[in-house]
């Protein structure tokens, strides 16, 4: 390999010594204490160097391995180079994942960082970097492996330069003081400790012990002896007593030696052994725990087990309970369709009943109403009889006065005079007779705006009507209190309860009527009163039903009180405007609520009917189609079919 110069190669390499980033996202409790053994081809591999030829060139792979103490710094110098140079250039793609992603066990043999670099206009795997950090090894395989030989080895090697700080041996001694907190301490791991603390101090042992051995043996090296010309050696005494002398010396020395490095063995293996009886204990402790928590555990499922006895035995109760439910439904329902055949029979009875007493209603009410028209009919011919009398009479006056003129006529000329002044007076006389009005009752019309259709005019010939139109009673009140008529009316109808029920009650709405009934009386003494009860209405169910809670609270205190003897109070209940109980949509508006034309003239046929009783007038005859009177003359007046076509 072509030598390379680390400041050169360093040159564009941006570097950040720091380890903080590395110590939080690979912290040394998820990396491995010890390294697991290197199998196949991988046990060849070297230490931080490269051999190309240790694998098949079609294998395109490189290995090498580096020490567990070399891990963090390994890390640090892949994610230097390849995440934070090579990353930010256009010329590489670099994905760095972890595998798995979380390391739980951190001697997993699976524990790898891979790193891939792609070509970005292909997106073409160039090579990747897999790093297994429990055996230490790194590989790159690729078809471009050659340049992470030629240009990336030298610059990771130049990184590792500048953040190494520890030693180079693949073994370092890791002491029990310096584990995590947090680490779970087990025997197999004091005993790599402890066996870790021996075979240091077996090493050094032998290592001080060949180091005394030379030294004693370079010491006990004899001196060149003085060699006399005959080659026999000539000790002196003198002589003699000084190797004896340096011979013990360096017993002594060498003893002295031992002695202290016993000591520090002897220091070494107490902390060592103090520090597995640290580790001892706080298993121990552990284990302890474990077992109060395993107590615990055990009250806590008989606690549970006890509590799921209960549940089933509820359950059970429960399913019983719901069997005596379900026959208890059964019962009902059967019951229950029982009782509903019973209804459903007597509501049809109940409508055939209805339907008949309702028959026998409608023929009563349509022979009251052909005996009505019977009536009309003769107060009709009453009429007219009595309109031909006073033709006759007419006639018969005027006769009477020719008469008395040609009577005249043959006196003389003074009595022809007086005649003729008789005469005019006379006539005179019958003519103020015929212009003098005729008296009618005057009826005052109070209601809301469903009276606004009716005209007052042509409600009935026989009286005078006034109409107002106040929506509310308190309205109603204020008008009565100020209308002062030079001639107080002969009959008040008040039509106002319909405004008032959307925001008083029905029972408020009733004692407003009566007060204001009062009031009435204590004005006009002589007057009468007609209500107007509440129409029908279908906007809204509980107004109508308002309605109706109203209209029999007025109807049971005015039958129950003084009113009917007095003759001054009436009712009027518009039922004609019900069908089968209901409001009649055809005599109300779109909104349901005020009348139409047809529903104006119910009811002003209603109040019409309610004053001629109340003043007891005749109803005007009414008036029909000429043919129909032709045909009821040329029928007679009989009971036969001429009654019954009336309908």
């Amino acid at each position: 390999m072509a030598s390379w110069d680390g400041n050169e190669v360093l040159k564009n390499i941006k570097i950040d010594t720091d380890m903080s980033k590395i110590d939080t996202e690979y912290p040394s409790n998820c990396l491995p204490i010890k390294l697991n053994k290197r199998t196949g081809k991988a046990k060849k591999c070297q230490f931080e160097a490269i051999d190309v030829n240790m694998y098949e060139e079609s294998a395109h792979m490189i290995t090498f391995h580096t020490s567990v103490n070399r891990i963090q710094p390994w890390i640090k110098a892949l994610s230097l180079l390849y995440f934070d140079n090579m990353g930010n250039q256009k010329d590489n793609v670099i994905k760095w994942s972890d595998v798995p992603e979380r390391w739980s066990d951190r001697h997993d043999v699976a524990n790898s960082i891979l790193i891939e670099i792609r070509d970005p206009s292909e997106h073409i795997l160039k090579y990747n970097v897999t790093f297994f950090v429990t055996t230490g090894t790194i590989r790159v395989q690729g078809s471009n492996y050659l340049s992470f030989v030629e240009k990336d080895f030298p610059i990771l090697i130049e990184i590792m330069k500048l953040l190494d700080t520890c030693e180079n041996d693949e073994t370092p001694l890791k002491t029990i003081e310096g584990r995590e907190p947090n680490e779970v301490v087990t025997q197999q791991t004091i005993n790599d400790q402890v066996m870790t603390v021996s075979e240091k101090q077996t090493k050094t042992d032998a290592n001080n012990i060949n180091e005394e051995k030379s030294e004693v043996s370079q010491n006990l090296k004899p001196t060149n002896p003085k060699i006399d010309n005959n080659n026999n050696a000539a000790d002196t005494p003198s002589q003699t007593e000084v190797n004896l002398s340096r011979l013990q010396q360096c017993f002594l020395d060498t003893i002295c030696k031992l002695q202290i490095s016993q000591e520090k063995d002897t220091t070494t293996i107490v902390e060592a052994v103090n520090g597995c009886k640290i580790l001892l204990l706080q298993g121990q402790s552990q284990l302890d725990q474990k077992s109060t928590d395993k107590d615990t555990l055990s009250k806590e499922l008989q606690s549970v087990q006890q509590k799921i006895k209960t549940l089933q035995e509820e359950k059970d109760s429960l399913k019983s309970q719901l069997q005596i439910e379900k026959g208890n439904v059964t019962l009902l329902k059967c019951q229950y369709d029982d009782l509903n055949i019973h209804s459903r029979n007597l509501l049809v009875e109940t409508r055939k009943e209805l339907e008949k007493l309702v028959s026998s209603t409608n023929s009563e009410l349509d022979f009251n109403a052909n005996r009505l028209i019977i009536k009309n009919q003769e107060l009709q011919t009453l009429h007219e009889s009595e309109h031909n009398l006073r033709l006759q009479l007419d006639k018969a006056m005027d006769e009477i006065l020719n008469l008395k003129s040609q009577i005249s006529s043959s006196m003389d000329i003074s009595g022809q005079h007086a005649g003729t002044a008789t005469s005019k007076s006379q006539h005179q006389t019958k003519e103020q007779v015929d212009q003098q009005p005729i008296w009618k009752p005057s009826v005052l019309l109070i209601g809301t705006s469903n009276i606004r259709g009716i005209n007052e005019s042509k409600l009935s010939p026989s009286i005078d009507a006034i109409k107002e139109i106040c929506f509310t009673l308190d309205k109603t009140n204020e008008y009565i209190l100020g209308y002062n008529p030079q001639t107080p009316p002969a009959v008040v109808v008040l039509h106002i309860l319909t405004n008032d029920l959307k925001t008083k009650t029905p029972q408020n709405c009733a004692c407003e009527l009566f007060a204001l009934i009062s009031t009435i009386q204590e004005k006009w003494c002589e007057v009468k009163c007609i209500i107007s009860l509440a129409t029908p209405r279908k906007d809204d169910m509980m107004h109508h039903t308002n309605g109706q809670i109203v209209n029999a609270l007025i109807k049971q205190n005015f039958y129950g009180r003084h009113y009917t003897e007095l003759k001054k109070f009436q009712l009027i209940e518009h039922n004609n405007m019900y069908y089968e109980g209901q409001a009649n949509e055809d005599l109300l508006q779109n909104d349901l609520y005020h009348l139409n034309d047809k529903g104006v003239s119910f009811l002003a046929s209603n109040i019409k009917q309610a004053v001629h009783q109340i003043l007891n007038i005749p109803l005007p005859p009414t008036r029909r189609p000429r043919s129909q009177s032709r045909n009821r003359r040329g029928r007679g007046r009989g009971r036969g079919r001429g009654r019954g076509d009336s309908d």
